[in-house]
């Protein structure tokens, strides 16, 4: 989200699949600057999202993949709250 409250894409983040791949490593990819991930030919079954960039709140989410459908799954990140102490 922007000051104004509006929503815009944001690239670079780190998007993170974890669950119903045993033996292999959690697939990684990252959103493109039009906000666009992709992990192509996942097996059927239920997986942990995350989704992390500096300066953002970290998003996790439960996603199930059904065989011979795409899924679409749009992630609204927030800003972290920014604490300062300044001393004079």
């Amino acid at each position: 989200m922007n000051p104004q409250s509006q929503p815009f894409a944001v690239g670079g983040v780190a998007v993170k699949l974890t669950g119903n791949l045993p033996g292999l490593p959690s697939p990684l990819a990252y959103s493109s600057d039009n906000g666009e991930y992709e992990f192509p030919d996942l097996p059927a079954g239920s997986y942990a999202l995350d989704a992390t960039l500096e300066g953002f709140k970290p998003v996790t989410r439960k996603i199930t993949i059904v065989a011979g459908q795409d899924l679409i799954e749009n992630i609204q990140m927030q800003f972290k709250e920014i604490r300062q102490k300044v001393e004079v």
